[in-house]
């Protein structure tokens, strides 16, 4: 989804929403396009799995992806950007 200039990947796990910056750091891909395992989206190209929860690279927390707060309203998902 667009909001503003920013390209944000929503995800809907089991019910529980998260949304990231959509852009993976290492070569820009796209991280909608990747697959889900649990909690985490893999980047597409290069495989590095990114924690949906607070964006932190899983095997190595010390890079990260912008979160986003979710907040349900009735049938609609808002983005908070």
């Amino acid at each position: 989804m667009q909001a503003g200039r920013r390209e944000i990947a929503v995800f809907n796990i089991e019910g529980e929403y998260f949304a990231i910056a959509n852009s993976c750091p290492h070569k820009g891909a796209s991280l909608c396009d990747g697959p889900i395992e649990g909690k985490m989206v893999r980047c597409p190209w290069h495989h590095w799995n990114w924690r949906l929860d607070d964006g932190k690279l899983e095997t190595d927390p010390r890079q990260g992806l912008r979160t986003f707060e979710v907040v349900l309203d009735g049938d609609d998902v808002i983005v908070r950007a």
